[in-house]
């Protein structure tokens, strides 16, 4: 029998947790059916230039979360609670990517939860952003502001 769900539907994601104070990566693969991602609008950027619909909508897609106050990582190698920084990253996507964008905010301090009806710009297509695309991704744009940064070396190497 042919697993239609499994073979169009489900990616890989890995959740990565670094310790402030070691330094230590710890990680967790599973499989998703859906990206959840919360709502962000351009005006959540304190840039001059405001993003575009893509860019706003990666940065919710792959932002990365603080573990502070209440909720602080507990590291295995410092053996107590420490501060530290939660990022998703996806080895593979599936063929076909449901994106859940949510709306509700819990507030657990409050004991309340909230609905955002800003409108949030979605694009109607999405670079890759698995892991291997985004690495070859951000290394040409590192060569590229390379190459513009120091017009003067270029000219030094006869380029």
């Amino acid at each position: 029998a042919v697993d239609v769900v499994g073979s169009k539907f489900v990616g890989r994601m890995c959740l990565e947790t670094c310790c402030s104070e070691c330094e230590k990566v710890t990680g967790r693969e599973e499989t998703f059916l859906e990206v959840c991602v919360p709502v962000k609008t351009k005006a959540d950027f304190d840039d001059e230039e405001p993003p575009s619909e893509c860019e706003v909508f990666m940065s919710a897609l792959c932002e990365e979360e603080c573990l502070q106050g209440n909720n602080k990582y507990w590291c295995d190698a410092c053996s107590h609670h420490n501060e530290a920084r939660r990022s998703v990253h996806y080895p593979q996507l599936p063929h076909h990517l449901l994106i859940h964008v949510k709306r509700f905010s819990a507030y657990s301090r409050h004991m309340y939860t909230s609905k955002c009806s800003d409108a949030m710009p979605a694009p109607l297509q999405l670079s890759c952003f698995c892991r291997s695309c985004i690495g070859v991704q951000l290394l040409q744009q590192q060569q590229l502001l390379d190459r513009t940064a120091n017009p003067y070396q270029r000219l030094a190497e006869g380029k």
